[in-house]
């Protein structure tokens, strides 16, 4: 505020850069009124642009092999184990 020692008048600045607040359309901050970018303002009362990101390589996805199933083995017929019980003889063979 300006003091005019004439009239002892109070006379109250227009808002400018610098007076503590966000009060004009271009001023994205002004400390302590820094919401925007809190500790980040700039002296034009702006706020620093956010870094542009680096755009990332994604890999690319690699297709996965399907395992061939293995062929489930056919069951086989097994053959009758021979009976190792002697053959009864007969009276007279010999």
């Amino acid at each position: 505020m300006l003091c005019i020692p004439a009239t002892k008048e109070l006379i109250d600045p227009p808002p400018y850069c610098g007076d503590g607040a966000v009060n004009q359309l271009w001023e994205q901050c002004d400390p302590p009124d820094d919401a925007w970018c809190p500790g980040l303002c700039l002296l034009d009362c702006t706020c620093p642009l956010p870094p542009t990101p680096t755009p990332t390589a994604t890999p690319t996805p690699t297709p996965t092999e399907v395992p061939t199933p293995t062929p489930t083995p056919t069951p086989t017929e097994v053959p009758p184990t021979p009976t190792t019980e002697p053959t009864p003889g007969i009276c007279g063979d010999g």
